[in-house]
């Protein structure tokens, strides 16, 4: 393995709280360690890729900005697609959160930035140690796309999709014709008309979708109506569901195609501000719905059009690359039980019962990990999350000082908890949050459903005052049942806890969203002043 770190300056803002100088010293071993002013300043990010390719690097830490900013942003995924084009494998880039988790949550205090700098820098060089490569799936993308909801905005989208050449097949649970009788009158009625007679297109009414599956490019979605079950071949999926209508038909295909929603039950986008429409998918997008009819027509054909564009941009390449993100298994320990099959909610799991072993369909994987935890013989393993990075980082946390009289380590999932840690410190930086207690050490895993009992008792065992997991709030998980899952699994920790003399009271749990920064801020301070309190600490 041949490693390049590369730390951004984020334009001074890591650099005027983090002695950056200073962390890059710290790492001789490394066969390149350069520092940018900013990783998304187009000469440094050529000087970057150079560089890449010049010393023949196969592995990469960016220490920068938050790993979210990269998935969530306008354009940043297509970066990291430069740095997998040049050789780097999707699962050898790891991440140090310098600006948002530390410089942000710890510009009042230095000395605390610059020795979470260092143990977060370690983590992620540690992760890549930890990490195996994973393949990429290459797929021609379906020339087909799936519209639910025969609304103005879905009617208007099938018109945008079948000009550009598409097939489209609109679906719609209620009868003909739906309740937004717009679409029957005034200027809209030659659109419907349009759409209706046009031979690419199929409308589906009275049909329930009852499974989906696959991946950007080529979903498989299943339906049945009263004359019995169907299935669709499609490349994207547009949902355009009115939220006054059928609130409770969103929340019904709302986990399986991952939506996250508020805590109102409405869509929220992966980035309202740069990517509206965008789901954790590219190929699946939202029109976001309006609370009621009264908005204007020209913003639901506004959002129809936003949909559009989000799917054919990736359907219009000749190939889609996708990581394949599935969980791992060792032949040698597997011994067919079933175990994963009866936790995987996306029926990703399957037994073979010639070989006794556990196969993994990466079309319907999620990499959420639950499996993982619930094998009884630890066969499984997460390609994206291994185990032994999980243990290697809670290790390395456990070797910082206390920096506030205690140490908490805050396992934080991926789809609610770590945003949300990184919305603090945005708000922190504009003055509108606390900031979070530099004893709060965060660790990002998958879902809270990846949460391992070991990750817990080991971190108990190296000295940790107390464990707290942030996740999203019930009923939102981005994997659905994860929350649950990590319920049962933590009410018979809580009893080993005790068994060992450790106080349950310890391990908590905080549900948040990703725009409850401020919020989760306030309830860190509550937990640091209530563990010294336990912990018997007066003083930081």
């Amino acid at each position: 393995m041949k490693t390049g770190l590369f730390i951004s300056r984020a334009r001074g803002a890591i650099g005027e709280v983090i002695d950056l100088d200073q962390l890059a010293a710290g790492y001789p071993g490394v066969d390149v360690v350069k520092t940018y002013e900013d990783f998304f300043d187009a000469r440094e990010q050529e000087d970057l890729v150079r560089t890449i390719t010049q010393e023949e690097l196969d592995s990469v830490v960016l220490a920068g900005n938050s790993p979210k900013y990269y998935e969530d942003s306008l354009s940043g995924s297509l970066f990291l697609k430069e740095l997998h084009d040049v050789g780097v494998n999707p699962n050898r880039i790891a991440y140090a959160n310098l600006l948002e988790q530390i410089a942000y949550l710890n510009k009042d205090d230095p000395r605390a930035a610059q020795i979470k700098a260092k143990a977060y820098v370690d983590i992620a060089i540690a992760r890549l140690r930890a990490a195996a490569d994973v393949s990429e799936l290459e797929t021609a993308p379906r020339q087909a796309v799936l519209v639910i909801g025969a609304t103005v905005a879905g009617i208007v989208a099938a018109q945008r999709l079948l000009q550009l050449g598409f097939g489209v097949h609109l679906l719609d649970r209620q009868s003909p014709p739906p309740r937004d009788f717009t679409l029957y009158t005034g200027e809209l009625a030659p659109t419907v008309a349009w759409v209706e007679r046009h031979p690419g297109a199929s409308l589906v009414f009275n049909s329930e979708i009852t499974d989906i599956d696959g991946m950007d490019g080529d979903y498989a979605v299943s339906y049945r109506t009263d004359e019995g079950d169907s299935k669709v071949f499609v490349g994207g999926i547009i949902v355009a569901i009115s939220h006054e209508h059928d609130a409770d038909w969103m929340a019904e295909i709302r986990p399986v195609l991952q939506i996250d929603v508020d805590a109102d039950g409405r869509y929220r986008s992966k980035n309202p501000a740069t990517l509206p429409v965008q789901t954790s998918a590219a190929c699946i997008a939202v029109v976001p719905p309006h609370i009621d009819d009264s908005q204007m027509v020209r913003d639901k054909i506004a959002g129809a059009d936003s949909a559009v564009l989000q799917i054919v941009t990736t359907l219009l390449s000749r190939e889609v690359r996708q990581q394949v993100a599935i969980s791992a298994v060792d032949d040698t320990a597997c011994g067919g039980c079933g175990t994963c099959v009866k936790t995987c909610y996306f029926k990703a799991c399957t037994v073979d019962l010639g070989r006794h072993r556990s196969v993994v369909d990466a079309r319907r994987c999620r990499g959420c990990g639950k499996c993982v935890v619930a094998c009884p013989t630890g066969a499984k393993d997460l390609l994206i999350d291994p185990t032994a990075a999980a243990l290697d980082a809670i290790h390395i946390l456990a070797d910082t000082p206390p920096l506030d009289g205690v140490r908490i380590l805050a396992f934080s999932c991926s789809g609610c908890g770590y945003p949300s840690l990184d919305a603090a410190g945005v708000l922190t930086k504009d003055g509108q949050a606390p900031g979070v207690p530099a004893s709060v050490l965060p660790l990002k895993i998958r879902c809270g459903g990846r949460l391992d009992s070991q990750f817990v008792l080991e971190a108990f065992k190296r000295g940790f005052d107390a464990v707290t997991v942030i996740r999203c709030h019930e009923g939102q998980c981005h994997n659905v049942i994860g929350n649950l899952d990590m319920d049962r699994r933590l009410n018979l920790l809580r009893e080993v806890l005790r068994a060992q003399g450790i106080d349950s009271d310890r391990l908590r749990l905080i549900d948040t969203s990703t725009i409850e920064g401020a919020g989760l801020a306030q309830d860190l301070h509550q937990l640091v002043r209530q563990v010294k309190e336990m912990r018997g600490v007066t003083h930081g």
